[in-house]
């Protein structure tokens, strides 16, 4: 199973980057910068970039052999434009305190939308381009400098499985992910740790779907007994109630029936079920044997027949930042702030710190008999979506506070005395809060 998981990000969004771009030394500018970016696992790009790094493979055992026979670790730049690329006083290198390490010889170039292969074998002696250094399967980095020591491409990567390559999908301009090696041509979206192929497809696939997951749940929502652990979602996309008694979820590719759900469990049409993914099963609710790895993994649900209905293999996760679908129930994975029990945002669209409402908003009385009255200090600037959820994330109630509005009540009496959630959001964040209801009035 890959582990492979990378980010990619702008470095001009870091202010502490002023300060360590103030050496007037270069090559102590670009030292302190690669350190930077390494030291917190990131790797820089510049947006709209000409020449990539565009594939790699760490543990080349059968992939493809170097004009020797040997089956050594490569490097695969692609030039985005539709001219050559002089690689004269360019560099390579696999380590932030040396960015210049390896040389590319003279004369050396990038043809128009071309691609070129740089074998990392530590064999200098052999034709062709083969650089002073070897790729480490367990993660490190790769850094491309032009003449000005200016940083062009680097990439910081995880454990990578054998044979299976680090790439750019999209071809040139994506972000990194593992995948099936594509050799000195363009990148395809094929993964290598998807589902065998000789799983067979559930008749539910498309209508039932993982719908959002948090790897690394720091702070974002606890469950009933207030541990902050990791979540998945699913969504019913259909019209119809789906019984799940028999269904598995997994994250591991040999056993796909891992964790089954309990007899009895159902999703509601257009509705959504949380399962704490926290190796915890005698909590209430649904709590599965088996933790998300934030390093990446796969994740499977399948139908009683251990036919499959939904999978992802996913990257590299960040705290407190979910991946989820989008458009909802229907969209590609990416990166988002978390949308616990609701619709999916598009992508990050703001983090808080507090949540959104904070000490604005009062919840009384709690533990309550029957109504709930949910009242804000002031005047929030948009609609709020309450929905109040069961320990297993079924939504029980729903109710909207318009703009301008300061209070509402939930009527809960007509549900069992238990522990509850209440659900805040406003449409960029969510905010969760503990509701008790008990049999006094």
């Amino acid at each position: 199973m890959v582990a492979g998981g990378v980010w990619v990000v702008d470095t001009h969004f870091f202010p502490t980057l002023a300060l360590l771009l103030a050496n007037p030394n270069p090559h102590a500018t670009l030292k302190n910068l690669l350190a930077f970016l390494l030291f917190f696992g990131l790797a820089a790009t510049v947006n709209g970039q000409t020449l990539v790094i565009n594939e790699f493979m760490p543990a080349n055992d059968t992939t493809r052999a170097d004009q020797d026979g040997e089956f050594d670790d490569w490097i695969e730049l692609y030039n985005n434009t539709s001219a050559a690329i002089s690689l004269d006083g360019y560099y390579l290198s696999d380590d932030a305190e040396e960015p210049t390490k390896w040389a590319f010889p003279t004369g050396t170039s990038v043809a128009a939308n071309g691609y070129l292969i740089i074998w990392a074998d530590q064999d200098a002696e052999q034709d062709g381009l083969h650089a002073n250094f070897r790729l480490s399967a367990g993660g490190e980095a790769v850094v491309l400098t032009n003449a000005d020591l200016a940083i062009l491409d680097s990439i910081s990567y995880s454990e990578a499985a054998t044979d299976v390559s680090i790439g750019r999908f999209p071809n040139g301009t994506g972000g990194f992910r593992p995948m099936t090696p594509t050799f000195n041509a363009a990148n395809t979206d094929e993964r290598p740790d998807e589902p065998d192929p000789e799983f067979a497809v559930s008749a539910l696939a498309g209508a039932l779907v993982i719908n959002e997951f948090l790897a690394a749940n720091d702070s974002v929502v606890a469950d009933q007994d207030g541990e902050f652990e990791d979540w998945i979602e699913l969504y019913n996309t259909s019209g119809t109630t789906i019984d799940l008694s028999g269904f598995s979820l997994s994250d591991d590719l040999t056993d796909p029936g891992k964790w089954a759900f309990p007899a009895g469990t159902t999703i509601a049409p257009d509705g959504y079920l949380i399962i704490w993914a926290d190796q915890d099963t005698e909590q209430d609710g649904l709590h599965a044997d088996f933790r998300l790895s934030a390093n990446g993994e796969t994740l499977l649900l399948t139908d009683q027949e251990t036919a499959l209905i939904d999978s992802i293999s996913y990257p590299e996760q960040e705290t407190d930042i979910s991946y989820g679908r989008f458009p909802n129930g229907t969209g590609a994975f990416r990166a988002m702030t978390p949308t616990f029990n609701a619709v999916n945002n598009d992508g990050i669209v703001g983090t808080r710190s507090p949540a959104p409402l904070g000490a604005e908003v009062t919840l009384f009385p709690n533990p309550t008999g029957g109504l709930l009255n949910v009242r804000l200090a002031n005047a929030y600037g948009s609609d709020l979506r309450l929905r109040l959820l069961t320990t297993d994330g079924r939504v029980v109630r729903e109710a909207l506070l318009r703009r301008g509005g300061l209070e509402l009540v939930i009527d809960a009496s007509a549900l069992p005395d238990g522990m509850y959630f209440l659900s805040v959001a406003d449409g960029a964040g969510v905010e969760t809060r503990v509701v008790r209801k008990s049999g006094v009035r």
